[in-house]
């Protein structure tokens, strides 16, 4: 973090009033946070359902978040107190901050596929597919692919073993 100071000078009437800018930058590992959330911001349909989805999801973690409303007041209050530098405070905030809103974001999103799996059987095939098409499934929904070059397999013939090719490989006695 890094703290600047930037003096200015104003003159009202006669009287010179001063005051000062501080100007704060926050410098955050980008690698480390916010590649959970990245992967919810792929698709244009992914940014505009972005905020329904975290909405849905917090309204369904009401009763879990007022549980654990005490334990994390008490995690606030030892992350004041604790004496590591400002950086790694803030990073680890921005963590919490991070997970808990890719928890909203997973609730959120099965939410949104049970509703549109019950809005699919009310609708005609055509009306389905065409849903299928503009609608991509929540990345929690997709599976992780990895894409392989297909590879032409020749059948191999069958293998017959007879009584005599098992007793070639015997040992003698």
């Amino acid at each position: 973090m890094q703290l600047t100071r930037c003096p200015s000078a104003a003159k009202v009437g006669a009287r010179k009033l001063s005051r000062k800018l501080v100007v704060v930058r926050a410098q955050v590992d980008s690698a480390a946070v916010g590649s959970k959330v990245e992967r919810w911001l792929k698709t244009p349909f992914d940014i505009l359902a972005f905020g329904p989805r975290a909405g849905a999801g917090a309204l369904l973690s009401v009763p879990e978040r007022l549980q654990t409303l005490q334990s994390d007041v008490e995690k606030a209050i030892e992350l004041l107190q604790d004496p590591r530098p400002l950086e790694e405070k803030q990073t680890a905030v921005l963590k919490e901050v991070e997970d808990t809103l890719v928890g909203f974001l997973e609730k959120g999103a099965t939410v949104e596929s049970d509703v549109l799996a019950n809005v699919k059987t009310l609708l005609p095939p055509e009306a389905a597919n065409l849903l299928n098409e503009f609608i991509p499934e929540p990345p929690n929904k997709q599976p992780n692919v990895v894409h392989v070059e297909p590879v032409e397999a020749v059948p191999q013939p069958p293998v017959t073993y007879y009584q005599a090719d098992v007793m070639a490989n015997q040992p003698l006695r």
